[in-house]
Formats: structure tokens, C-alpha cells, sequence
């Protein structure tokens, strides 16, 4: 079965995941390009992250770290660093509004890579030490 099983799958489960609540879709999407990641297809995990991104879940400060993680990597693999660290950024200041330390760590670890991605450091080795402050 494996993850390529998975991704060829895709098209049935999709138009499922059209009927789910908003969560729900997010979940499904992301779920799904994580999947398509897995098989080396950026641009279709993109294309899911997108859909994610766009249906409202900032009510669940978790999911919406989950999901702009995801997001923010997909454009990081198709070599688009400056807009993986801007949702990133954004992801991490949603987090900190809402006071959940487990997105904010999530998403601290994020700017963290992109800091690296972009040969600050500096910023990276901070963003990653706060990451693991949070759980220790």
C-alpha cells in the first residue's frame, strides 16, 4: 500500500472531504498532502496546503499551526523560502495570540528552519532553543 497507494487515492477521497466541516477539511487536506509530500509531489501537497489554508480554522490555534507548518514547508521544497517564512511568522504570532504554547513551540521551530534556510544562524539556534524550552 504505502504512501504512493495513498496518493493515487487522492482524487477518490477529495471530493468526499468537500462535504466535512471546516476542521474536518483542513485536517483531510493536510493530511493528504502530507501524503503526496511523502511521494515526492510538492506541487500537488501545495495545492492541498492551499485548500487547508483557506478554509477558516484559526478558531483551533493547534490545527492552524499544523497547517501553516505544512504549508509554509510545501513552498520551502519548491524553493520559495521567503513566503515559507512569512506564513511561518504569521503562524507563530497566531500562536502567541492565542497562548498555546504547543503551536507556539511548533511554530518557533518553523521560523527556526526557515532562519536556517536562509543562513541566519543566529535566528535559527534561538528559534529552536525557545521550541524546546516550551517543553522542558
Amino acid at each position: 500500500f504505502g504512501v504512493d497507494g495513498v496518493a493515487a487515492d487522492m482524487e477518490m477521497i477529495l471530493p468526499a472531504a468537500e462535504s466535512l466541516d471546516s476542521l474536518a477539511m483542513a485536517w483531510c487536506c493536510t493530511n493528504l498532502a502530507i501524503c503526496a509530500d511523502g511521494a515526492g509531489d510538492y506541487e500537488r501537497a501545495l495545492e492541498l496546503m492551499e485548500r487547508a489554508a483557506a478554509v477558516p480554522h484559526e478558531r483551533n490555534a493547534l490545527l492552524h499551526a499544523v497547517v501553516t507548518s505544512w504549508h509554509g514547508w510545501e513552498l520551502s521544497m519548491l524553493g520559495r523560502h521567503d513566503e515559507a517564512g512569512a506564513i511561518w511568522k504569521r503562524g507563530l504570532a497566531h500562536a502567541e495570540a492565542a497562548n498555546h504554547l504547543t503551536a507556539k513551540a511548533y511554530m518557533l521551530s518553523k521560523v527556526g528552519v526557515w532562519a536556517d534556510d536562509v543562513g541566519d544562524s543566529d535566528l535559527a539556534l534561538r528559534c529552536h532553543r525557545d521550541s524546546a524550552e516550551v517543553f522542558s
